[in-house]
């Protein structure tokens, strides 16, 4: 408590309570910051399912989703596998499917641009973070945020 007085002559009480700093480890933020693309990719693919339900029929529209899905659910499930499991290739491979998701998601006539601009972020930050895989050698890139 800290006691402050006014130039009134008035006398006003503090009271300030300090709370701890929200510990945030770096292995949560890293499932946050790498989760993000597969958030990017169920948002697009419920927009567009919302803005034309025909989409579902159209497997130029819904193949780059479900690459975009598996490819992203790939990469959170390694996340905790062992650090020699992704080899150089397999990461070349999922960056190049993460490009190849960014470059449906420009060419492909979807209904809605907003679907179609997250699928591009999605796309070349799921190739980014495959890159980083690879260029770390082997395990998964810890500090990267």
């Amino acid at each position: 408590m800290k006691t402050i007085e006014r130039l009134g002559g008035q006398t006003c009480l503090l009271l300030s309570v300090e709370s701890p700093s929200p510990t945030v480890t770096p292995l949560l933020t890293e499932l946050v910051l790498m989760g993000f693309p597969l958030v990017c990719f169920v948002v697009a693919a419920v927009i567009e399912i919302r803005r034309d339900p025909a989409s579902l029929k159209r497997p130029v529209r819904i193949l780059p989703l479900a690459l975009a899905a598996v490819t992203s659910i790939l990469f959170l499930l390694l996340l905790s596998e062992s650090p020699e499991f992704p080899s150089n290739r397999f990461c070349k491979v999922m960056s190049l499917a993460g490009l190849l998701v960014a470059v449906c998601g420009f060419l492909c006539r979807y209904k809605s641009r907003l679907a179609a601009a997250l699928i591009v972020v999605g796309g070349v930050l799921l190739a980014y973070f495959w890159l980083i895989v690879e260029m770390k050698g082997s395990g998964f890139p810890s500090g990267v945020v």
